[in-house]
């Protein structure tokens, strides 16, 4: 059992020992049992009361659960989804000079920033069907990555009147005859077929 495993164990028994606690604190009369004998524990069961002590467990074991399927989630079901549930993401990359200077948006702010001269941006993992139209913007654009999208179809009359020299189009749904179209531009086509996709 590795780090990580023990972690997630620890946060879902303690949450479900509190929660068990918390739902039978009546029926076992524990809060006549369990009498605190410090001073800042009488002075907590003298605020909280038998009902607020009660209340205080449940909320403690949905804390520890929380952070146990939270961690679950991540370590163990996320990485094992499909592309498109894993790693879809919303963010984007502009960079120019070869990639020194580096800025991360999301789509909607995106257009904000195209008359910075960024000469590349990648919109990978995000999983959309259409180039988002503040791309056609930035004028001194010249690599565009949409790996792990859905495109089928690229604008060739936009993409004529860009600078755009490289595409990297790995992980989407577009044809060998849609490629050849973009490569009869002038403009070098990235498409790696992976072994095992995972969309």
């Amino acid at each position: 059992m590795n780090d990580r495993n023990i972690i997630i164990y620890l946060f879902l028994g303690t949450g479900l020992i509190f929660l068990i606690l918390g739902i039978f604190y009546k029926k076992w009369n524990l809060y006549n049992i369990l009498k605190p004998r410090r001073v800042i524990g009488k002075l907590f069961r003298e605020i909280l009361g038998e009902n607020g002590t009660q209340n205080y467990i449940l909320l403690l074991s949905l804390v520890f659960l929380s952070i146990g399927f939270y961690i679950t989630y991540n370590v163990h079901i996320k990485p094992n989804l499909p592309n498109r549930y894993s790693k879809k993401t919303t963010n984007i990359t502009l960079s120019k000079n070869g990639g020194k200077e580096t800025m991360w948006v999301t789509i909607k702010n995106a257009e904000k920033y195209t008359n910075l001269n960024f000469d590349k941006v990648s919109l990978k993992n995000n999983f959309i069907d259409s180039i988002p139209d503040f791309i056609w913007k930035i004028e001194t654009l010249t690599t565009l990555d949409l790996e792990n999208n859905d495109i089928k179809k690229i604008p060739l009359e936009r993409l004529k009147k860009s600078k755009i020299k490289k595409i990297i189009l790995t992980g989407n749904p577009i044809s060998i005859d849609e490629i050849k179209k973009i490569e009869m531009l002038d403009i070098e086509v990235i498409k790696i077929e992976k072994k095992n996709p995972n969309n």
